[in-house]
């Protein structure tokens, strides 16, 4: 059903109607009848529609999203005609889902619970339609453009898409994840959580939204109705209807109207209210706000409840309340929701999270957590009781926190008299330099957010003037731009690094490489000894060690720890961090002893640091796992692995990455245990996550197709082993490169299984191309593997009768291990002679046959 709007009603008035509604509906609703009289004197027919539009949505948080002109249209009518647009359509089919009943509706469509009804498979899930009689161009291009979002987000804190289409009336349509669950501050409050609880599941808020920003989507609505809870505990993140997209598919920032303000005041940002371009800084604020309340179970500001423009000026004008000092508007109530009381809820609140909730507010977006991993990993340090970045690192707070970190160690009352000394002595030299860094780093956290506000601005429509961007286009912009700070060396490198870790990421690990190398290079020269240069040489690390370049990798750990070394104290994070990464690199060279020491000293130091359930623990069991899997201690890897897997299960959502990889290293070593049954199950749960979270082409999605074929292939599901080896290989040779060892490891794999199935006509072509990426990663460590794809080449070619190729490629691998095996007595020797034996038989040539035959064991 569709409006007839008044045919008396021309396009000024339709303008002149909408100016009105915007103007009034910031006026005290007290004050609006006397000044709409007065604005429209001698227009009738405009004072009512206005008066209409006013009556149907007082605060314009409905209308204005839909656009002034659609509002306009959906206010006229029958009395009625509001209600009829969002009529129930339970029961209707839509495509091939059949609707059961209306969830949830609001300007950008309506939300049903449908069941697909085509007799194919039954599936619950959540369908959203443009309201009827909305279908106007531009809700269609909103809505379509809340679809592409979705489309581009795979992420297990975000639904899902499943589906979409358009119904046989022409309405669009698309369908999503059902989530059966509560908002998360009603979950919050009806579950009695308290704050540790309610922050642990804020924090997977916080990797939902960082993902979307990585992927260049700014959600700008982030609000608890927005954010579910579902029975299982897990988070999802819903509703981009007003998400700032840029993709290569749309319009650049597409929902952003002049005149239409897109936001819930009560969440929105100062910039949003001003009209401003936002930024992922624009969800770091509303994040904030939404874990103010959380922690609370108020408004950050006074007057949460007046009118719309009340509440924009609060947020435009009032300082946010410090959450411990709110508590005075929530009292008892609030504490008893969160199992305290007033007092125990208000010191705790007091300090760091006083300090983080209140940085994610700032009113100039520069001055806030530059991402919304930086607010989570401010958390993650408050709920590990380390000193947080989000307070001043004064004398006394650093104290306090190191005192609570060792108490055992600090309970007599000379040693803290001596602690005492030592923190004054320490600290009396160092405050103005950290002082001084501060300052630093905040102007150049300033200087790096202005380069890429300025770089993404200009994917704005009304700069690029029809031209698209994807995230591609924009890294390369940015990639070649940033020749232009030559002159701030620093933020050059911030920028480099930045890009360097998108690239990273993504999988592009090639276009990563430069980007780092050059960030390493100016703190080389022009800041060596800081936190920067040290994380720097960190990301270069990881970079090498995805590359498979463990001696670079362990080199630029080496210059990592050797900053932190002068920076900060031995137990300090960054110095633990530094140590796993130099333990893994080590280990990656075969250099075991030195990588155990290093991973037995950081988990000692930090079980003694943090509770044994801590996410930092579980690292560093699984790091001691991937070790002694590599030494061959399959039963000590296995219980690391077991135990790192109970900790993640225990902490994160059942979908996070983190616990995919986890599920990754248990069944590799369960593989080796002979445990087939058990690990397909666990390879199988982590493939999914991988592939949901970063998308099908992602180097972890590669190496988790690789795992599972092994097990397929060990037992003997051969044609399922096969096609994901060759996934696992056309997704490794984009991610490392054609001639990548990675590659070759992948080829040897297909070969044999190909050859397995008797399938020796592609065998042969797959064994050739692994057998020359060997010889260009010629070290003494793959001559085994080479050896190898060399006798099976061999033998597929006998296969074909082509004797002449296979005859010098079995004697070289017979050659190869004869030279390793002086009794000649091994099984791989003895099957190299048996393939020469038979490569001659079949050719003809009997004494060649006969002399090789000679050889063989049985034949002494």
């Amino acid at each position: 059903m569709s409006l007839n709007p008044s045919p008396s009603l021309d396009p000024e008035r339709w303008a002149r109607i909408a100016v009105l509604f915007e103007r009034l509906v910031d006026e005290a609703p007290e004050d609006r009848e006397a000044l709409l009289e007065g604005l429209a004197a001698g227009d009738a027919e405009v004072r009512d529609m206005v008066r209409r539009m006013l009556q149907r949505d007082p605060t314009g948080d409905f209308l204005l999203d839909l656009g002034l002109q659609e509002a306009a249209e959906l206010a006229l009518g029958e009395e009625d005609a509001a209600a009829a647009e969002f009529a129930d359509l339970s029961g209707r089919l839509v495509g091939p889902y059949r609707l059961t009943r209306l969830v949830g509706r609001g300007g950008m469509g309506a939300v049903y619970l449908a069941e697909r009804d085509d007799g194919q498979f039954r599936m619950r899930a959540a369908l959203k339609l443009l309201p009827l009689g909305m279908a106007s161009d531009d809700a269609r291009r909103r809505f379509l453009a809340e679809r592409q979002v979705l489309a581009g987000l795979s992420h297990p804190n975000i639904s899902r898409l499943l589906d979409g289409g358009i119904a046989e009336d022409g309405t669009p349509y698309f369908v999503m994840e059902y989530v059966e669950g509560r908002a998360i501050d009603r979950h919050c409050d009806e579950e009695r959580l308290g704050l540790r609880e309610r922050i642990e599941l804020f924090r997977s808020v916080c990797h939902a939204v960082q993902y979307a920003h990585q992927n260049l989507v700014v959600h700008r609505d982030l609000k608890p109705s927005n954010i579910v809870v579902g029975h299982d505990g897990s988070v999802k993140l819903l509703d981009f209807g007003i998400a700032k997209l840029l993709s290569e598919d749309h319009e650049p920032a597409l929902l952003t109207r002049s005149g239409v303000r897109v936001m819930t005041p009560r969440f929105a940002a100062p910039e949003q209210i001003r009209g401003e371009p936002v930024t992922t800084a624009t969800d770091v604020y509303s994040l904030g706000v939404l874990l103010f309340e959380l922690l609370t179970g108020t408004s950050p500001y006074r007057r949460p409840d007046s009118d719309r423009r009340s509440v924009e000026q609060a947020v435009l004008e009032e300082e946010p309340s410090r959450p411990s000092l709110a508590l005075g508007r929530t009292g008892a109530q609030a504490a008893l929701a969160r199992r305290s009381t007033p007092e125990a809820l208000r010191r705790t609140l007091g300090g760091d999270l006083d300090n983080i909730v209140l940085k994610a507010m700032e009113k100039e977006p520069v001055r806030r957590f530059q991402s919304a991993r930086q607010l989570e990993e401010d958390l993650q340090r408050y709920l590990a009781g380390e000193p947080v970045l989000a307070r001043p690192s004064t004398v006394g707070y650093r104290l306090r926190k190191y005192v609570r970190r060792h108490r055992a160690g600090v309970a007599g009352a000379t040693g803290l008299v001596a602690l005492l000394a030592g923190f004054a002595g320490f600290y009396t030299v160092r405050i103005t330099q950290e002082r001084n860094l501060a300052r630093a780093e905040a102007v150049k956290a300033q200087a790096t957010t202005r380069f890429l506000q300025q770089l993404l601005g200009e994917a704005y429509p009304s700069v690029a003037r029809g031209e698209t961007f994807s995230m591609r286009d924009l890294l390369a912009r940015a990639e070649a731009r940033v020749d232009s700070l030559e002159d701030q060396p620093l933020i050059q490198a911030a920028v480099l690094r930045t890009l360097g870790d998108v690239y990273r990421e993504q999988g592009r690990l090639d276009d990563a490489l430069p980007l780092l190398e050059r960030a390493v290079a100016i703190h080389r020269i022009t800041e060596p000894l800081s936190r920067a240069a040290g994380d720097a040489f960190s990301a270069l690390g990881h970079l090498q060690y995805e590359r498979k370049d463990y001696q670079a990798a362990l080199e630029a750990h080496r210059q990592e720890r050797a900053v932190y070394d002068q920076l900060v104290a031995p137990d300090d994070s960054l110095v633990l961090f530094a140590n796993n990464n130099l333990a893994a690199a080590a280990a990656g060279l075969n250099a075991f002893d030195e990588a155990l020491a290093l991973h037995q000293e950081v988990l000692s130091r930090r079980k003694r640091l943090f509770r044994d359930t801590s996410e930092l623990v579980h690292v560093t069991h699984n790091n001691l796992g991937n070790l002694y899997d590599l030494m061959g201690r399959t039963a000590e890897a296995e219980r690391e692995f077991q135990t790192a897997l109970a900790i993640r299960r225990a902490a994160l959502p059942p979908d996070h990455p983190s616990l995919a990889l986890s599920l990754n290293n248990l069944g590799t070593v369960l593989v080796k245990l002979g445990r087939l049954n058990e690990a397909e199950v666990l390879h199988r749960e982590a493939l999914d996550t991988w592939q949901r979270v970063y998308g099908p082409d992602h180097h972890r999605v590669g190496l988790s197709a690789f795992n599972l074929a092994r097990v397929l292939e060990r037992r003997g599901r051969l044609v399922e082993a096969e096609s994901l080896y060759s996934v696992t290989t056309a997704i490794d040779r984009k991610a490392y490169g054609e001639e990548h060892l990675e590659v070759g490891v992948d080829l040897r794999r297909l070969g044999l299984v190909q050859k397995q199935m008797g399938n020796c006509a592609a065998a042969a072509p797959t064994f050739r191309e692994a057998d020359r990426i060997y010889v260009l990663n010629e070290l003494p460590v793959n001559e085994r593997r080479r050896t190898e794809v060399r006798g099976a080449l061999g033998e597929c070619l006998v296969s074909l009768d082509r004797y002449a190729e296979a005859e010098p490629l079995l004697l070289s691998a017979y050659e190869s291990l004869r030279a390793a095996d002086s009794a000649g007595a091994s099984a791989a020797t003895v099957e190299a002679l048996r393939r020469l034996v038979g490569l001659y038989r079949g050719w003809g040539r009997a004494a060649q046959a006969e002399l090789f035959a000679a050889r063989l064991p049985a034949a002494r």
